[in-house]
């Protein structure tokens, strides 16, 4: 079965060519008996629309990748929280103390400054209110 873009790309190849277009049709029902018919057709219209009429552009077409489908986003999935939940972990207050820590010992360097901010996500973790952790 060859689609509305073979056919019309064989029909002005046949005109292009003359009689020698004939062993050009031969190939391009070979084509078609190996390739998926949507390809191929993407293949011939790209072909019409460049004015290539020689199946070495034909196959070099049917070569490239077809269009990448659209991936619709998900709006929820179990492995992410709802985004309320983010507000609840990192409320206000908690990022106050927090910003109030770190600006009291702010240029404490080294393992010091490391375990510092240890201490603070520890601390952020523990006053979770959806429970002890991240989970």
């Amino acid at each position: 079965m060859i689609g509305q873009h073979t056919g019309s790309w064989a029909e002005a190849m046949v005109q292009q060519r003359g009689p020698l277009g004939t062993r050009v049709l031969y190939g391009l029902l070979a084509m078609a008996g190996k390739h998926p018919v949507a390809a191929l057709e993407r293949a011939a219209q790209k072909a019409l629309h460049h004015d290539t009429w020689r199946l070495r552009d034909l196959r070099a077409l049917l070569a490239q990748p077809g269009p990448t489908p659209q991936l619709d986003f998900l709006e929820t999935h179990p492995l992410i929280r709802p985004l309320n939940a983010y507000g609840r972990i990192c409320d206000r207050e908690t990022l106050r103390a927090a910003w109030s820590r770190v600006s009291a010992n702010a240029g404490v360097p080294g393992v010091d400054g490391i375990l510092y901010w240890l201490n603070i996500w520890v601390s952020i973790r523990d006053s979770n209110p959806l429970g002890n952790g991240f989970e």
